[in-house]
């Protein structure tokens, strides 16, 4: 189910899938027909393994016909995990050993005339300052590397209001670095509703899908 990768292979447009489906294991049936309804390109997913999970997953668990699987979930330091799902007989490669933050992956596609990178992330809403640094520091560097970023994810940055982000924001958060990093690397923020929705809580915009301005 892995149809050879062919350089005279051309699409006119990726479509790409994105979300957080905290915890994938009941969800496999749900994600089949999604992909055979809306035949998607690219899927990220953020969260894919159950919370406070005893048992060792193996990325071979993950893996769904006539796609290449990239996933984080081997790593010793997993939490929640993320993969990213790429169609064959689309030219996708993983970046090796390029993050150092525990829930994130890049990876590579190749098109025709141009490279595209594809970033997975999941920030927990507990992530720890010098990991919010190293999160902005690695946008910042391959924006900087690479001119086509689509970079998807659980980012848990509720207090941001994007429909508004000319406004200020107080330099005292933790908002304000991940926002100007966006704003330093000419990177656009695409979502404008709430992704997350829980009883008695106010619905948040916390998943967001972020791309090059070129």
């Amino acid at each position: 189910n892995k149809p050879n990768a062919s350089i005279d292979y051309v699409k006119n447009s990726i479509s790409c899938l994105y979300s957080n489906v905290d915890s994938l294991f009941n969800k496999r049936t749900e994600l089949s027909s999604i992909i055979e309804t809306y035949s998607p390109d690219i899927i990220c997913l953020t969260e894919i393994l159950p919370i406070n999970i005893k048992l060792k997953v193996q990325s071979s668990v993950y893996e769904i016909s006539n796609f290449k699987l990239f996933t984080n979930i081997d790593s010793a330091s997993c939490f929640r995990g993320v993969l990213i799902y790429i169609q064959y007989p689309l030219d996708a490669n993983l970046l090796p050993n390029f993050s150092v933050v525990s829930e994130l992956i890049w990876c590579t596609i190749k098109l025709k005339t141009k490279m595209l990178v594809i970033d997975c992330i999941y920030r927990s809403p507990n992530s720890s300052p010098d990991n919010d640094n190293s999160i902005n520091n690695e946008i910042d560097s391959m924006s900087k590397k690479f001119h086509n970023l689509v970079i998807m994810g659980d980012f848990n940055y509720p207090g941001i209001i994007w429909s508004n982000i000319i406004s200020p924001i107080s330099a005292s958060t933790k908002l304000l670095p991940f926002v100007e990093t966006l704003r330093n690397s000419f990177l656009h923020q695409h979502v404008s509703k709430p992704t997350h929705y829980r009883n008695s809580q106010t619905p948040t915009l916390i998943d967001l899908i972020i791309t090059s301005y070129y």
